[in-house]
């Protein structure tokens, strides 16, 4: 079994991609929670200096010819970084394991693990750095978090939202919409929020022109859709659920597309993003390059060799089955993308949640201490 001191050194010299692991997620872990509330306490959000990363820890013109004592002192120094600090992986069960597939792939390594968590556990843990240095979290969710605690910094998102806009009759745009009305789940989380900035911005004044009815059940949601609801939202993996059982069901518009369009951004709304805690962002670069590096294949892995993907997805035991997955990666956005590539989109996308409803954030739109830009695209 190579250990992570080996993918590391062999990624420096070769910028080579390790195999996929077999190993299980734990098969008790608790049912994802796809609503969150946010929380209400807060605290003053404080700015966490970080040191600078080593732009050449993850090089790819390393030769193995002429290793100078430098060049030796340098890989002992990566060895130990990497030999001495576990990556422990906090992440819900759901869209967050779909999106970091290629960095759980390293969990066939011992100096890897990562844990399905309850969400419950991001905001009642006193200190969260202590079990994980990695956190793959809804954004808003990630927000709260850091207006609670400043312990972890956010690198970039990995997953644009999946919420569409569908309907079983022949409306076809925003104006035919009024007077209807349009069933959703979530009644103040991100996805309602979004979708009543959409209708304002095209001349609907929610709970006027348009009623929004709110559905609690996933299923009840599903079976109205098939059946008597003209207009709904459906995000995965209802979305793949409904679009594979009728062929009556049609989209209208995809919400991220839409509100990308509005604020003239590049990749939609940011719905799951990738944190790191302070601690590994000062003092282990080597192992941040290597997180970043595994999110940006992960991208790639999922068109090129799709179904190996499914194949290990399914052996993470995440509850969901085969073709699930399989219909699920076909239509979720999965593209990390660093922070530094689209800084101000997280402006807007809080700003805009923070608008109506200041606790679902933790009380405030983070300041820049929230953000950290990590290496260059490999």
């Amino acid at each position: 079994m190579k250990r992570l001191t080996s993918v590391i050194l062999m990624m420096i010299l070769f910028a080579s991609i390790v195999g996929c692991s077999n190993k299980n997620i734990n098969e008790d872990a608790a049912e994802f929670l796809e609503q969150t509330d946010g929380i209400e306490d807060t605290t003053n959000p404080t700015t966490v200096e970080t040191s600078e990363v080593n732009e050449n820890s993850g090089s790819d013109n390393a030769e193995l010819g002429n290793i100078t004592e430098e060049d030796k002192e340098n890989e002992d120094n990566e060895e130990n970084d990497v030999s001495q600090t576990t990556i422990r992986i906090g992440i819900p069960e759901g869209m967050e394991v779909l999106s970091a597939l290629s960095l759980l792939r390293e969990s066939e390594n011992d100096d890897v693990e990562f844990e399905i968590i309850k969400r419950s556990k991001v905001f009642s843990a006193n200190d969260l750095s202590d079990e994980y240095n990695v956190l793959i979290l809804p954004t808003h969710t990630a927000a709260a978090l850091y207006n609670r605690t400043t312990e972890f910094k956010l690198i970039g998102t990995s997953v644009w939202s999946s919420a569409h806009l569908v309907t079983n009759s022949d409306i076809t745009s925003w104006m035919e919409m009024k007077g209807e009305s349009i069933s959703l789940m979530g009644q103040g989380q991100p996805t309602d929020i979004i979708l009543r900035s959409l209708l304002v911005k095209n001349s609907l004044e929610p709970d006027q022109d348009i009623t929004l009815n709110y559905i609690s059940d996933a299923k009840a949601l599903q079976s109205s859709v098939t059946k008597n609801t003209k207009l709904a939202v459906l995000s995965e993996p209802q979305l793949s659920t409904v679009l594979g059982r009728s062929q009556k069901v049609e989209v209208v518009y995809n919400l991220s597309e839409e509100w990308s369009a509005e604020i003239g951004g590049l990749y939609g709304v940011p719905q799951i993003s990738v944190l790191v805690s302070d601690e590994l962002i000062e003092n282990h670069p080597v192992l941040l390059d290597l997180i970043t590096r595994r999110m940006f294949e992960s991208t790639h892995w999922y068109s090129e060799e799709a179904k190996e993907v499914v194949t290990f997805a399914e052996s993470l035991n995440i509850g969901v089955n085969r073709n699930l997955i399989r219909r699920q990666l076909e239509t979720l956005d999965i593209n990390f993308v660093p922070v530094g590539e689209n800084r101000e989109m997280y402006d807007v996308y809080f700003n805009t949640l923070n608008d109506y409803s200041k606790r679902l954030i933790g009380g405030s739109v983070p300041d820049e201490g929230f953000y950290f830009i990590p290496p260059r695209r490999p």
